[in-house]
């Protein structure tokens, strides 16, 4: 492959990364806007019944926003986490087209093949670089993150937005005076609200700080290249 040609496909190959991160952005803000939109319709329908015979009756309906925000929730930061794994690729086509072209590379889709590799020593050296990634990850420093000290403040705001939003929906419909099973229901919506917040928590301080975040999977990725990629 001469040098045009090579200069030609890791162009291509940029291009077509940031139209599949634009895509993957795109997902995150319409997850975002449907959250809003269907949280803010439901609250204010249910709310227009305050002071009526049978607004005590009708709090099981601020559950209903939970059956939107948490898919949403989860699928809000797959999605980054997607992203993150595609920028931190990008930055090594950014080196190869502006640096040394002829270093070691594989194609998207073959790189991300060995990106979920179960070859032993590749995981190996995976898993021990994301130890040494995520050992950053300070309690200092997560509460930064949670007062928006990151360059990732959407990340963080979104995860606002939906704790907030779940919050609020468990919070108006505490069980409260209901019967047991009701209470039962309650009870295991508000764990799988925690589970979600938790998880997803975790998630946030890795995608900020950790082997998640654009720096943490461009030095994973290099050690993909490094065992697997070969020159043009």
């Amino acid at each position: 492959m001469t040098d045009s040609q090579l200069f030609k496909f890791l162009t291509m190959q940029y291009a077509t990364l940031r139209e599949e991160a634009i895509h993957l952005k795109n997902c995150q803000l319409r997850y975002f806007t449907i959250t809003v939109i269907a949280v803010a319709t439901i609250f204010g329908i249910n709310t227009g019944g305050i002071g009526s015979e049978n607004y005590r009756d009708d709090l099981s309906l601020f559950l209903v926003p939970l059956l939107i925000i948490i898919p949403n929730w989860w699928l809000m930061f797959d999605k980054a986490k997607s992203i993150s794994r595609i920028v931190g690729f990008q930055r090594i086509v950014e080196e190869r087209i502006y640096g040394d072209l002829h270093g070691k590379f594989l194609p998207w889709e073959m790189a991300l093949q060995s990106f979920r590799s179960t070859d032993g020593t590749l995981v190996d050296k995976i898993e021990h670089r994301k130890k040494i990634l995520d050992s950053n990850i300070k309690p200092l420093k997560q509460l930064g993150v949670l007062f928006l000290i990151t360059k990732h403040k959407y990340w963080v705001i979104n995860y606002h937005l939906y704790f907030i939003s779940a919050a609020l929906c468990l919070y108006f419909s505490s069980p409260s005076g209901r019967d047991r099973l009701y209470l039962v229901a309650w009870g295991l919506v508000a764990m799988l609200c925690l589970v979600t917040a938790w998880f997803n928590g975790r998630l946030l301080f890795r995608l900020s700080l950790g082997h998640n975040s654009y720096d943490g999977n461009n030095k994973i990725w290099k050690i993909i290249l490094k065992k697997k990629g070969r020159r043009p």
